[in-house]
């Protein structure tokens, strides 16, 4: 699988540390973004005032960009069957265009992973944190046998956007608003089409984008345009925490139980 490009000694490298540039890095540094490094991806910390950056995600439109995040499709005759045993929700019964959250958990209940699952006709997408995916594809793959799935990146790299507040849907158009959550569709924005999944990074009423990395920038600005205000990590956070949505990493990880955590909507009480 490919990973977004590798930087040693980046702006926040430090000592020969490498580190992950997202698809939007440059695009977003040259319109004035100040980045830092999350953890070993370079993020847009802030594009200006914090706090205005967090009123848009709270009571307007804001655009994130969401490179810490990744996809890995799964595809195969038995791909719903073998992620339904494997993950916390109800994945076999995903008709295209349906999704859920979901967890990868160990043996003893604690979080491996955090994935946003969407159907189509062809695969199941995996929406995950970048610095969990191999640890997500280790833990499947050691599990196939006779089960007939593949698990790759995309066949075209993908980049993710979040656009998040109350004024997201007004935003992207016609059609998205009735999306339910985890539902998704191809919508054309800017001449582009663009996978539009109903999720939130801060637990509100946001959408993830799938866009073509060639794209990415055009798309950015065609939101900003738009309305959206550029939002950086810092407000994010500051919004992400408010709300009580845990983060891969910092508030879950292996060493933590799911029951531990507030992520209900992420486990099925009745398949089985």
């Amino acid at each position: 699988m490919s990973d977004p490009p590798l930087v040693k000694d980046g702006p926040a490298g430090h000592g020969g540390r490498v580190t992950l540039e997202t698809a939007l890095h440059a695009h977003l540094a040259a319109c004035g973004a100040t980045h830092g490094d999350d953890r070993g991806v370079l993020l847009p910390l802030r594009f200006g005032d914090p706090a205005t950056e967090y009123r848009a995600l709270r009571d307007a439109a804001a655009v994130v960009d969401l490179g810490f995040r990744t996809l890995v499709t799964a595809t195969g005759e038995d791909r719903a069957g073998f992620l339904q045993g494997m993950l916390t929700n109800d994945v076999v019964g995903l008709t295209p265009g349906a999704g859920c959250s979901a967890l990868l958990l160990t043996i003893q209940g604690r979080v491996v992973a955090d994935v946003r699952v969407a159907a189509t006709p062809q695969a199941i997408l995996l929406d995950v944190d970048l610095r969990v995916r191999d640890a997500l594809v280790a833990a499947l793959e050691k599990l196939l046998i006779a089960d007939d799935v593949i698990l790759a990146a995309p066949a075209e790299a993908v980049a993710l956007l979040g656009v998040e507040g109350p004024g997201a849907a007004a935003l992207l158009g016609e059609g998205i608003a009735a999306l339910s959550p985890g539902a998704h569709l191809m919508h054309r924005l800017d001449g582009v089409e663009v996978r539009v999944v109903r999720a939130s990074e801060v637990g509100g009423p946001g959408f993830v984008l799938h866009v073509p990395v060639s794209v990415a920038a055009q798309v950015w600005d065609a939101l900003v345009r738009g309305g959206a205000v550029p939002c950086g990590l810092e407000a994010v956070e500051g919004r992400r925490v408010e709300v009580g949505v845990p983060r891969i990493g910092l508030d879950m990880d292996e060493h933590v139980l799911a029951l531990e955590v507030p992520v209900e909507d992420a486990i099925s009480t009745t398949k089985g």
